[in-house]
């Protein structure tokens, strides 16, 4: 649904991270596993590097996804810090920047 991630009346954009975790909960179900994984992987792939700011007002940079495929990306806030947003429930992304 293309309306995930485009700007309308009445309505907030949001990071496309919300676009993936719909097609990571359907994939098994109502959309196609062999389309989706390559899809998603290739996503996944481009987004790593992508700086963001969580809706705790912290920013981080992706580094990784879990290899289950997992619809939430793994972010270092800092070097001692990293965070699975899969795993924290609580945590969204709000913003991100891809890679430049």
């Amino acid at each position: 649904d293309d309306n995930i991630t485009t700007e309308r009346e009445g309505a907030r954009k949001e990071a496309p991270f919300t676009a993936l975790a719909q097609i990571t909960k359907e994939m098994f179900s109502s959309l196609d596993p062999g389309a989706c994984v390559p899809f998603l992987t290739h996503v996944q792939q481009v987004f790593i590097g992508s700086t963001v700011i969580l809706n705790d007002k912290r920013r981080g940079r992706i580094i990784q996804y879990p290899r289950d495929y997992s619809a939430m990306p793994i972010v270092e806030i800092d070097p001692a810090t990293i965070v699975n947003l899969n795993n924290e429930k609580d945590l969204s992304i709000i913003e991100y920047n891809p890679k430049g």
